[in-house]
């Protein structure tokens, strides 16, 4: 269960690296593809519902902690919320399967 979920977490942290600025559009469906097929491959380990929890949850406090932080950080083509890319909703529902799938190997 965590090699797909290490092999993800490496491929969306390339594709970020790489089409982030240049392409955000193909970086956004990249990402939400690799979170169906690891939903799909998954489904027996991880509730599928929780892929979208986790993208949205992660997206909304990032999104509370840029407005608190009075500008620490931002991003440069925010288009959701006015704070964030459409991007980090996949990419989050990645590092979220991720921690998920660590815990349950070490647990």
């Amino acid at each position: 269960m965590l090699i797909p979920l290490l092999a993800s977490a490496g491929i969306s942290v390339l594709a970020v690296i790489e089409l982030a600025e240049k392409s955000p559009d193909l970086l956004f469906i990249l990402l939400v593809v690799l979170v169906i097929v690891l939903a799909i491959a998954l489904k027996n380990k991880i509730n599928p519902l929780f892929w979208a929890g986790i993208g949205v949850g992660g997206a909304i406090v990032e999104t509370a902690c840029i407005q608190l932080s009075n500008g620490t950080w931002e991003y440069k083509k925010p288009e959701l919320f006015n704070s964030i890319p459409k991007w980090l909703i996949p990419l989050w529902a990645i590092a979220g399967g991720l921690v998920i799938g660590i815990h349950n190997v070490l647990s």
